[in-house]
């Protein structure tokens, strides 16, 4: 999700902030960070606590703590990346078709899949939390 998304709009029991790569989101955080529901205490994440500090408000509830004033969201919105000359893709003359439109840059090879070793911690418990593949 992190690789492909732009923006993602979660509640704290979403994606760790850990796996978020500081440099490239910006994060926006609404409502109270109380730390997670008792389940999941050996979860707590001290930067979510620094990120919701000084946080606007929200009015409603949501997620497991879906009382008023004790729930949050978090905007995270991934920065732009610059792009550079070996980025910007040109084609020659002999790369046009006869159509004259560009043609289509082969496709990158998909990266082999994860492997119970090569997982994060937090992953080997992959049935509790979604995200992990």
């Amino acid at each position: 999700m992190l690789n492909k998304s732009a923006i993602i709009l979660q509640d704290d029991s979403g994606i760790p902030l850990g796996y978020f790569e500081a440099k490239k989101w910006r994060f926006q955080a609404f409502g109270h960070y109380a730390g997670p529901i008792s389940m999941f205490a050996n979860f707590y994440q001290p930067r979510m606590a620094e990120v919701f500090q000084g946080a606007s408000p929200i009015e409603f509830g949501i997620g497991y703590r879906w009382r008023k004033n004790e729930s949050n969201l978090l905007l995270a919105q991934k920065e732009p990346t610059p792009t550079s000359d070996e980025e910007v893709t040109s084609y020659s003359q002999a790369e046009v078709s006869a159509t004259g439109t560009a043609a289509t840059p082969p496709k990158k090879p998909r990266r082999g899949a994860e492997t119970q070793a090569t997982r994060p911690l937090g992953c080997q418990i992959a049935k509790v939390f979604p995200f992990c593949w």
